[in-house]
């Protein structure tokens, strides 16, 4: 079996493809209103819809970037946007072919969840000391997706031989990102403190997913 035939099995992505689309909808809806805010976590939270709006808002304002800041608010706009794009759609259809839809749908709900808890946490934290907390991306549904992804690859290198499975194309365009996302998550330095804490958690979350469903994962590259 290749990496590509386990993209190809039949149902559609549902899913996957419904928090990229959201991820692109919000954020452009963000940019073209200029109210980013509005769509981004708050505390306290101004209005209901931000708790689920910001896991798609990506957009950074210009005026929430010092001065003196390298690289334009477009730019980080784009670049926070496609990295989690490049998380969520390839792992998350990978995810989604084998576990199926609605146990990829608990594993985005359950990361949401636990990244809004979280986040609440820091809010508290912070505002008790008068600083305000905006936070915004889905980093943590996105990073909760590499460990499924990881498990799927190990059991079909292992069902195949992991020599062949080096052979494919399609393993160097995955293992890339699976790499960087890591280093990405366990440095405080090239995400800060706030966003390593969320991608580890999304990391967690993602590998005790892969474990309880190890033996679907199992069964369906069998």
């Amino acid at each position: 079996m290749k990496i590509k035939e386990v993209y190809l099995r039949k149902g559609i992505p549902a899913v996957s493809l419904t928090l990229g689309g959201l991820c692109v909808a919000v954020t452009a809806l963000s940019v073209l209103t200029s109210q980013s805010e509005m769509f981004s976590f708050t505390y306290p939270v101004k209005y209901p819809w931000q708790l689920v709006t910001y896991v798609f808002q990506h957009h950074t304002p210009a005026e929430q970037l010092p001065p003196d800041y390298p690289a334009s608010a477009m730019k980080l706009t784009i670049g926070h946007l496609t990295y989690n794009l490049l998380l969520l759609l390839p792992y998350g259809v990978l995810a989604e072919k084998v576990i199926g839809s609605k146990r990829l749908l608990l594993v985005s709900s359950v990361a949401w969840l636990v990244d809004t808890i979280t986040m609440y946490g820091f809010a508290i934290a912070l505002s008790k000391n008068g600083e305000p907390f905006i936070c915004k991306g889905g980093s943590g549904v996105a990073f909760c997706f590499v460990p499924l992804a990881a498990s799927i690859l190990f059991v079909l290198g292992k069902k195949i031989g992991f020599g062949k499975l080096l052979k494919q194309l399609s393993f160097y365009l995955l293992m890339p990102l699976i790499i960087s996302s890591v280093v990405i998550a366990l440095n405080p330095f090239i995400a800060g403190t706030f966003s390593m804490v969320i991608h580890l958690i999304g990391i967690v979350c993602g590998a005790l997913f892969a474990f309880l469903f190890r033996k679907k994962i199992v069964d369906i590259i069998s």
